[in-house]
C-alpha cells in the first residue's frame, strides 16, 4: 500500500511538474520543483515577504494590474521567478524580474482574470551559493461585485499651514477605481473647501466651502453635467442663534439620504492647529465644544438635534442611518480652553492647545444613537462596542443595508491620528472586529459603495502623503486586506476625504466656482478678516466688494466699522460712505418701515455721523415698538457710552441682562467700566465681585478687578488676581502692562522698567505673527510716545501709514512729533495730507499755522489762523497769535 501511495505522489508530482511545463517551458527546472512543492504545501516560503498585495486580497473585477512587490528578509539580490497560479497548481503566468516588484502587462491580467477568480502569486529566487531558495506566496482572488460607483475626493498640499495659506492648490477629482485617469472636478478654488457628502436619493452635493472665510458657510448644490456654486446654494451654520454672538465654524455637516435635511455641528469650538515640524501628521483637529444643528431644506429652517444639544457635552460627527431615521455621533465632556474661546477663530496656534501637543491632556469621544424623528430628536443612547471602551470612536458610517456601521477607533482625538484604525460591528451597537484592511499608518475617513460591498478609505501605509484603499466587504462584514488605488494618486499630495459618488459618475462632470467675485463673497471674507485683525486684506476685500456692486449696503457698513477701528473715521470717504449707507437704509424703510435690521443701521450711521440727538429719539422709538430686543438697548447703550451718559448707558446694560441672561459676564464687565468712569469704584467692584463669585475663574473678570483695585491702590488684592490671569495666559500683554503699573503704584522703578520691557517684547511677538494689526501697532507707538522715543514712535506710526496711507491718527500723531523734533516744514507736509483727506480741523489749522510762522511764511500763518477762528471763534490761542501776529506785521 505504502508502495502505491509513493508511486501516486510520484505521478501527482509529474502532472504538476507537466503542468507547469506546459506555460513555463524555459523556466529553471529546480525552479518549477520548487513552485511545485510550494503549491503542494511541502515547502515552506522564506527567506522573502511579499509586502503588497496581502495574502487574501480580494480585486474588484474591474481594478488593473496592480504592482506586486516584496522584501528580502536577507542581503540577497538575483533573478526572480514570478508565477500566477490558479487553485488547481496550473501556472497562469510566468515571468521574471530582477527587481522586486513586478506588474502584470493589461493583456495579460485580463486574461488572468477570465480564466479564474481564484490565484496564487508566488516570488522564487535562487541562492546558488548556498544551493536554496528565497520565496514568498500569497493568495487573491476577483470579487464578482463591481465596485458599481466613482470616488469623489480632495487633494491637497502638505503641510496644513501651507495648504491654509494657499487654499488655491487644493483640487477635487472624480476617480474610478479600473486605472483610469481621475477627472479634476473643481480647482483654483480662493476658499477652503473640505467635508463633503451626497445624498443617496437624489443627485445633491453638500460640501463646506468656507464662503468669504464664513467657516460656517455650506453649500447644497444639485450634481449635473456642471454644478455651480453660487450664493443663493449657499447657507451658514453660524445664522442659527446669530443672535447670540457665540462662533459657529458648521464642522463635519452631512446632508440626509434623501437630501432634505442637513446635520452638522454648531455652537462649536475646536482644536485645529496646524503642526508644522511633522509633515505627516501636520495637523491637529477635533471639536471641544458643540451641538449637532438641523438645516431643514423645505422650510429652510435651522434647529437642533434634541439628545445631541447638551452644552455641558461636545457632539458632532454625525451620520445618517441609510433610512433617515437614525443618528450617530460623537459625543464627549466639552473642554473650554480660555484660549481657544478667546481666539474666536478656526485656526489656532499650537501654544494655545499645548497640553493637547504633549499628550498631558487626553480627549475621547463615544459613540451615540439617537432616533431623528423628523428632527425632534429623543433620547441618545451609547452604542455598545464603540463606547466607554478608554479609546476615542469616530467617523462612524452605515452600510448602504443598514445592517453594518465601520467607525474609527484611536486612542485619542479624531481627524489624522496614527492609530486610527477601522472597526466594523453590528448598526444597533454590538462586540466590533478589527477589520483585515487595516495598515499600520493612520486608517481614516472612509466610505461605502452604493452597493455595500466595497469601503474606499484613507491611510499612510506608504508615506507622508495620505492615499485611497479599497477593501471588498461580504454579507457577513468580514472585510479583506487593502487595495491601493494607484490610479488616484498624486505625487506630493495627500488625497483624502474620499465619498462614493451614488450616481452616474459619468453625467457629474465639473464643479463652477460662481460665488467668489461677488460682493457677498468679499464682504464676508472681509468680516472674517476683520474678526482676526487682518485689517489690511479686510479693507481691500470691501473696496472690490464696492467696485462690484456700489449699492451692496454691507459692504459700506462694515467699511464703516472697520474705519472706525482703524482709527480714521470721518475722512471725506468715510462720510461718503455713511452718506450712501444711510440713503440705502431710507430707501429700504420706505418699503419695510418695520424692518428691525434696517432700524437699527439707522441708529448707528446717525450716531456715526454725529447726529445724536436723533439716534437717541430713533433708539427710543425703536425700543417702544421692540422692547425686547437686544441690539436696540445695545445701539442706545453705545450712544450713551460715546457722550459720556454713564448713567444711562448703566440703565440700558441692566435691561439687556434681563433681556439676554447668558451675556452676563460680558454685560457685568460693561457695567463695571462704567461704573469707573463714574469714579464710583465701590459699586464698580461690587458687580465685579459678585459676578466672579459666579464665574470665579473668568479672566476677563479678573482683569476689570485688577484695574478697579489698582486704581483704588489696593495693590495686593490687585496682585492676587493678576498672577492668577498671567498664569492662565502669560503671552497677552494686557496682563503685563497691569502687572506693570502694579509696580508702578508700589514704585518700584526696577521690576516696573523689567516689566514694561517684557510688555513690549510681547507687543513685538504679537506684531511679528499680524503686522495688519493696528491695536498692536498703535499701542507699541503710544509706548514709546510716553516715553519720548519719538524716532521708534515715529517709525510705528509709519508702518501703520504703510498699510493705511491716510491713517487719521498716526497722520495726527507723526505731525506731533515733527512739531517737537522742530521739523516745520515736516509738520507743514503730514498737516496737508490730512487737510487733503478730512475735514476742516482746528487743532491742525492752529499748529499748521504756528508751523508756518516757524519757517517765516506770516501769510500762510495768517491764512491758518483765520480758518481756526473761523471754526472756533472762541479759540483763544488762535485769536492771541493772530493778533501777535498782525501786530509784528503792522510794525514792519
Amino acid at each position: 500500500m505504502k508502495a502505491i501511495q509513493t508511486i501516486n505522489k510520484t505521478c501527482f508530482l509529474l502532472i504538476s511538474l507537466f503542468l507547469v511545463f506546459l506555460v513555463v517551458g524555459c523556466t529553471d527546472s529546480s525552479v518549477q520543483k520548487e513552485l511545485v512543492l510550494i503549491e503542494r504545501g511541502e515547502r515552506i516560503s522564506n527567506g522573502a515577504t511579499i509586502i503588497y498585495p496581502s495574502n487574501g486580497t480580494v480585486f474588484p473585477p474591474e481594478f488593473p494590474a496592480p504592482s506586486f512587490e516584496w522584501l528580502l528578509n536577507e542581503e540577497f539580490t538575483k533573478l526572480w521567478h514570478i508565477f500566477i497560479t490558479n487553485k488547481q497548481g496550473e501556472v497562469i503566468l510566468s515571468a521574471k524580474s530582477h527587481t522586486n516588484n513586478w506588474r502584470p502587462a493589461p493583456d495579460e491580467w485580463e486574461k488572468i482574470k477570465l480564466s479564474s477568480n481564484a490565484f496564487s502569486f508566488t516570488a522564487i529566487a535562487k541562492n546558488e551559493k548556498q544551493k536554496s531558495f528565497l520565496s514568498d506566496r500569497i493568495k487573491f482572488s476577483f470579487s464578482t461585485d463591481s465596485v458599481g460607483a466613482q470616488i469623489f475626493y480632495r487633494s491637497v498640499t502638505l503641510p496644513f499651514s501651507y495648504a491654509v495659506a494657499n487654499v488655491n492648490t487644493i483640487e477635487w477629482y472624480m476617480g474610478n477605481v479600473n486605472g483610469s485617469k481621475p477627472r479634476k472636478m473643481l480647482d483654483n478654488l480662493p476658499v477652503c473647501g473640505n467635508c463633503h457628502s451626497f445624498a443617496s436619493e437624489k443627485p445633491l452635493l453638500a460640501m463646506d466651502v468656507d464662503y468669504g472665510n464664513d467657516k460656517g458657510s455650506y453649500v447644497i448644490v444639485e450634481t449635473s453635467d456642471t454644478s455651480r456654486l453660487s450664493p443663493n446654494k449657499i447657507i451658514s451654520w453660524s445664522d442659527y442663534k446669530k443672535e447670540d454672538n457665540e462662533p459657529t465654524f458648521g464642522l463635519l455637516s452631512q446632508i440626509s439620504p434623501d437630501g432634505n435635511y442637513v446635520l452638522s455641528t454648531v455652537k462649536d469650538l475646536s482644536i485645529f492647529v496646524a503642526v508644522d515640524d511633522n509633515l505627516a501628521y501636520s495637523q491637529l483637529f477635533f471639536p471641544i465644544k458643540g451641538i449637532i444643528g438641523i438645516y431643514d431644506r423645505l422650510n429652510d429652517k435651522f434647529g437642533v438635534l434634541n439628545g445631541a444639544n447638551n452644552p455641558k457635552y461636545v457632539q458632532s460627527n454625525p451620520t445618517w442611518s441609510p433610512d433617515g431615521k437614525t443618528v450617530v455621533f460623537a459625543k464627549t465632556e466639552a473642554y473650554i480652553n480660555e484660549k481657544v474661546q478667546k481666539a474666536g477663530k478656526a485656526l489656532l496656534s499650537i501654544n494655545d492647545v499645548a497640553e493637547f501637543k504633549t499628550g498631558e491632556k487626553p480627549f475621547k469621544f463615544d459613540l451615540y444613537s439617537v432616533d431623528f424623528n423628523n428632527g425632534k430628536g429623543g433620547e441618545a443612547t451609547p452604542m455598545k462596542g464603540a463606547s466607554n471602551n478608554g479609546k476615542s470612536n469616530f467617523f462612524p458610517k452605515f452600510s448602504p443595508d443598514g445592517k453594518w456601521i465601520v467607525f474609527c477607533q484611536a486612542d485619542n482625538f479624531m481627524l489624522l491620528q496614527p492609530d486610527s484604525r477601522l472597526y466594523i460591528m453590528p448598526s444597533g451597537g454590538g462586540e466590533p472586529r478589527l477589520m483585515n484592511c487595516n495598515t499600520s499608518e493612520m486608517n481614516s475617513w472612509h466610505s461605502w459603495s452604493p452597493n455595500g460591498r466595497w469601503l474606499v478609505f484613507s491611510s499612510k501605509n506608504r508615506g507622508l502623503y495620505t492615499q485611497l484603499y479599497l477593501t471588498h466587504i461580504d454579507e457577513n462584514g468580514v472585510d479583506s486586506p487593502p487595495v491601493l488605488l494607484e490610479n488616484l494618486c498624486f505625487d506630493q499630495r495627500a488625497a483624502n476625504i474620499p465619498e462614493f459618488y451614488p450616481f452616474d459618475g459619468d453625467k457629474f462632470l465639473n464643479i463652477q466656482d460662481d460665488f467668489s467675485n461677488t460682493p457677498e463673497y468679499y464682504n464676508r471674507g472681509a468680516f472674517d478678516k476683520i474678526s482676526n485683525k487682518y485689517y489690511k486684506r479686510a479693507l481691500n476685500d470691501l473696496n472690490k466688494a464696492v467696485e462690484i456692486d456700489s449699492n451692496y449696503l454691507e459692504s459700506y457698513i462694515n467699511r464703516i466699522m472697520l474705519n472706525s477701528i482703524l482709527r480714521q473715521s470721518n475722512s471725506k470717504s468715510d462720510l461718503a460712505d455713511k452718506k450712501k449707507a444711510m440713503q440705502i437704509v431710507s430707501d429700504s424703510l420706505l418699503l419695510k418701515p418695520d424692518d428691525e435690521n434696517y432700524l437699527s443701521l439707522k441708529i448707528s450711521l446717525l450716531s456715526n455721523m454725529g447726529n445724536v440727538t436723533e439716534a437717541i429719539k430713533e433708539a427710543e422709538l425703536a425700543i417702544k415698538k421692540y422692547p425686547d430686543k437686544y441690539k436696540f438697548f445695545d445701539l442706545l447703550s453705545s450712544i450713551y457710552r460715546k457722550e459720556n451718559q454713564y448713567e444711562k448707558a448703566i440703565a440700558c446694560y441692566r435691561k439687556m441682562l434681563t433681556i439676554s441672561p447668558s451675556k452676563k459676564i460680558q454685560l457685568n464687565n460693561m457695567i463695571a467700566g462704567a461704573y469707573l468712569n463714574l469714579k464710583q469704584n465701590n459699586n464698580a467692584l461690587k458687580v465685579v465681585n459678585n459676578s466672579i463669585n459666579e464665574f470665579p475663574k473668568n479672566s476677563d473678570l479678573l482683569f476689570t478687578r485688577g484695574q478697579i483695585l489698582l486704581q483704588m491702590k489696593n495693590n495686593e488684592l490687585a496682585k492676587i488676581d493678576i498672577d492668577k490671569i498671567i498664569e492662565k495666559d502669560s503671552t497677552r500683554y494686557q496682563y503685563n502692562a497691569l502687572l506693570t503699573q502694579y509696580y508702578a503704584n508700589l514704585g518700584n522703578k526696577q521690576l516696573y522698567y523689567y516689566q514694561k520691557s517684557k510688555s513690549l517684547q510681547l507687543l513685538h511677538d504679537a506684531l511679528n505673527e499680524n503686522d495688519e494689526d493696528v491695536e498692536v501697532v498703535f499701542e507699541m507707538a503710544s509706548f514709546y510716545m510716553s516715553t519720548n522715543d519719538f524716532e521708534n514712535a515715529e517709525k510705528y506710526y509709519n508702518l501703520i501709514l504703510t498699510n493705511f496711507p491716510a491713517n487719521y491718527e498716526a497722520l495726527k500723531q507723526k505731525a506731533k512729533i515733527k512739531l517737537n523734533k522742530q521739523l516745520w516744514d515736516e509738520a507743514i507736509s503730514v498737516y496737508n495730507q490730512l487737510e487733503a483727506v478730512y475735514l476742516p480741523n482746528e487743532e491742525f489749522f492752529n499748529n499748521k499755522a504756528i508751523a508756518y510762522i516757524q519757517v517765516g511764511n506770516y501769510s500762510k500763518a495768517l491764512e491758518y489762523f483765520n480758518k481756526t477762528i473761523a471754526l472756533n471763534p472762541n479759540n483763544k490761542d488762535a485769536i492771541f497769535n493772530r493778533n501777535r501776529l498782525m501786530s509784528e506785521k503792522a510794525n514792519q
